[in-house]
């Protein structure tokens, strides 16, 4: 998880502890200034704070007229419009991985790591150069990202082997092909198509 995501979860933790600070500030104005208002508030609720929560969020409190009392309200309700956004913020980045730039984006890797011409005996050269995966006639892109297990290749869309050829399914679920290491990779993994085995593709020596 990128260290970004914490910001609006931050943002709305620390809203949540000023929320009680601006009520304490609209509880301590109605004691001072409006005693018997509050009295009316607290005999209202059931819990503690109840009371003034709906005091604050309905507009009786406009009705007394208080310049001092109508800005501390004004305020713990700007805080609790920060606080429900920081918190949707933080709901789309858990629930929608591409969301802004905040996404659960995985460490790339530069393209020419994994540049040269690899080969197995069941489907013949594939060859990645830059970002682009040329198997024969056929071309897909292509970018280098690692995760806990190790470098890869992740194609645009499905990318697979089987005896006799290459099989590229342009509407079909990527696939991660495995690089054998980080620094320089001599051979990347593709699965076969038909039993979901591992075709190994060894690099050449033309890099």
């Amino acid at each position: 998880m990128p260290p970004l995501i914490l910001l609006p979860f931050g943002v709305f933790f620390v809203c949540c502890i000023l929320q009680f600070w601006y009520l304490q500030k609209v509880r301590d104005a109605l004691i001072e200034r409006h005693p018997d208002t509050f009295l009316s508030v607290e005999k209202s609720s059931t819990f503690p704070m109840q009371g003034l929560y709906q005091f604050t969020r309905g507009g009786a409190y406009q009705d007394l007229n208080d310049a001092v009392l109508n800005r501390h309200v004004r305020n713990l309700k700007r805080l609790m419009i920060v606080a429900y956004t920081a918190w949707g913020g933080f709901a789309l980045c858990l629930f929608i991985p591409s969301f802004g730039p905040l996404s659960f984006s995985v460490p790339q890797l530069p393209l020419a790591l994994a540049n040269g011409s690899y080969d197995n005996a069941c489907c013949g050269r594939l060859t990645l150069k830059n970002g682009k995966m040329i198997m024969g006639a056929q071309e897909v892109s292509y970018v280098v990202e690692s995760d806990k297990q190790g470098p890869y290749v992740l194609p645009t869309f499905y990318v697979g082997a089987a005896p006799g050829g290459y099989v590229v399914r342009r509407n079909g679920q990527p696939l991660k092909l495995r690089l054998d290491n980080e620094v320089h990779p001599t051979a990347v993994e593709l699965m076969d198509d038909t039993d979901g085995s591992i075709f190994l593709f060894q690099r050449l020596n033309d890099r």
